[in-house]
């Protein structure tokens, strides 16, 4: 298993190792598990495929399985090149970008809208028409092909739902078998957030008298 670089250990001895605050998009790494021509994935391949992209790309896959968590740590490392970026987070529901969304596509720039298959039709013609006469870029996240060039696939395999639990989980703490975790993809439809929600009151600590 590959040594997790960059995030802080969670202390689990006074808090619930599930809690949002450590499972919340930017907390967790995204553990990649996609060969590339030339070995696994990495935040730094995606950077420089989504330039060679022309910063035109989609990150596609189920509920769950990591789309926020990439897009996340993809913009910090966007950010890291100088490049301006405006994001925008649609929930379940929301038809709409935000009032005053078009002066924010700029020159230069990346437009990033996770949930993207929350806009209507219309609306995404209108995003990617006014991102083309802008000379901006855009990088959306969505459950399925949204007719951009496909960045990366996420799914919430076996391997990568028992790495972000190792992640979790402080030594000694007993983990969950195999079969119990195959068994919660299955009831959950491979959405790793709602495993890991499922795992919360099992590793709740006990209330002090």
């Amino acid at each position: 298993m590959r040594q997790l670089e960059g995030f802080r250990a969670v202390d689990a001895s006074q808090s619930n190792p599930f809690a949002t605050r450590y499972t919340r998009p930017g907390e967790l790494p995204f553990i990649f598990d996609e060969e590339t021509e030339d070995g696994l994935a990495t935040v730094e391949k995606l950077l420089s495929r989504l330039r060679e992209l022309g910063w035109w790309a989609e990150i596609v896959g189920p509920h769950g399985s990591g789309k926020t968590t990439l897009l996340t740590h993809l913009l910090k490392a966007v950010r890291n090149t100088g490049m301006a970026i405006s994001l925008f987070t649609l929930r379940d529901g929301q038809r709409r970008l935000p009032r005053g969304w078009q002066a924010m596509i700029q020159a230069g720039s990346l437009i990033a809208i996770d949930g993207y298959e929350q806009l209507r039709y219309v609306a995404r013609w209108r995003v990617k028409r006014r991102c083309r006469q802008e000379g901006a870029g855009l990088i959306v996240t969505a459950h399925s092909s949204m007719r951009l060039p496909t960045l990366y696939r996420t799914h919430a395999s076996l391997e990568v739902s028992r790495q972000v639990i190792e992640r979790l989980l402080p030594h000694g703490a007993p983990r969950p078998s195999d079969d119990e975790l195959v068994h919660l993809l299955d009831v959950f439809h491979g959405n790793l957030r709602e495993v890991l929600f499922a795992l919360y009151d099992r590793y709740e600590p006990p209330q002090q008298a």
